[in-house]
């Protein structure tokens, strides 16, 4: 029985192909003297014999002939189609930078006008947090009508009814006054 358990694999691979010549003697020698083990060895054979596959045709030969060259025309179009899309990312990438390159500038002087914006009503409030208010009182004086007039320009109209203050751009129509 121990001879079975050394000898067992060896008959397994009998069955699937020759052995060696040391083991080929040794398995026929244990396979003439014991039946269990000859048994062992016819089943095996039939299962593999039941797992061979079918001789190749010649359709499956062309096919496998063939493989070679399909794969590399497989290949090469799969090649060429990566080199598109690194191309195609490659020129979007490019676009992007060109664009941010534009619209970056206005946007960081966006920014920076309104932190400084931003900073100078800060300072200022705080200035006049700082600060107590001078209240100045208010006086009403009269303007110089002599000054206005020196200072005014006629924009249009036929009578001069219309009259531009030269300092402040305003325009006093004078015939709707009261």
């Amino acid at each position: 029985m121990s001879a079975c358990k050394e000898v067992l694999p060896l008959i397994s691979c009998r069955a699937s192909g020759p052995l060696d010549r040391e083991d080929e003697a040794l398995v026929a020698a244990h396979l003439e003297a014991c039946p269990a083990c000859r048994a062992q060895l016819a089943q095996d054979e039939a299962l593999l014999g039941e797992l061979l596959l079918p001789p190749p045709s010649p359709r499956l030969f062309a096919a496998m002939d063939r493989l070679p060259d399909r794969t590399a025309v497989e290949w090469r179009k799969t090649e060429r189609r990566r080199q598109r899309v690194v191309k195609f990312l490659g020129i979007a990438v490019a676009a992007a930078a060109v664009v941010a390159m534009v619209l970056a500038p206005a946007y960081l002087r966006e920014r920076a006008f309104t932190r400084a914006r931003l900073a100078a009503e800060l300072q200022a409030a705080e200035l006049a947090e700082a600060a107590p208010a001078q209240v100045q009182p208010a006086a009403w004086q009269g303007a110089d009508l002599d000054a206005v007039w020196e200072a005014s320009a006629v924009v249009g109209g036929d009578s001069g009814a219309e009259v531009a203050m030269a300092d402040e751009g305003t325009i006093f129509d004078s015939s709707t006054s009261p």
